[in-house]
């Protein structure tokens, strides 16, 4: 889902999106590749003066070669947050999966940053679903 939102004359794009999971005996890899090259194509064709967030349940974990197609799409600000955590109670080659993301825009307008709290879940479903969530704050500021 992509909308557009304005205030005082400025516009913000705001993009959601949540990939295939990964179910036993199936990683989906071509299933999620696809949807990223459409989310990848969907992202270069927005207007490059309008910042834009994107954000979801990639479903890829960072580790992933599939990754590459996630950082295309803009600066990657869960970075510095998930280091030795995760976001859903699966592991992925023994330590935890982060497969959420928050992308800023990679632009020369704009910088962003974030701070970003990990709400944790006390168990898979208990009190939310089978993630951790993230709370975000995303702080945008033209450049120069």
């Amino acid at each position: 889902m992509i909308v557009s939102l304005e205030r005082d004359g400025e516009r913000l794009f705001a993009v959601d999106t949540h990939l295939q999971s990964q179910y036993g005996g199936s990683d989906y890899f071509t299933v999620r590749d696809s949807q990223l090259r459409q989310l990848g194509a969907l992202a270069a064709r927005l207007d490059k003066s309008v910042p834009a967030i994107i954000a979801g349940d990639f479903n890829t974990d960072c580790g992933e070669p599939l990754y590459s197609r996630i950082a295309e799409m803009g600066i990657d600000l869960t970075a510095q947050t998930r280091e030795g955590r995760g976001t859903n109670f699966d592991l992925c080659d023994g330590r935890p999966a982060w497969i959420d993301y928050i992308l800023g825009p990679d632009s020369r307008r704009w910088s962003a940053a974030a701070e970003i709290e990990l709400i944790m879940n006390r168990r898979f479903d208990d009190p939310y679903s089978d993630h951790h969530g993230l709370w975000c704050m995303v702080t945008l500021r033209p450049r120069g």
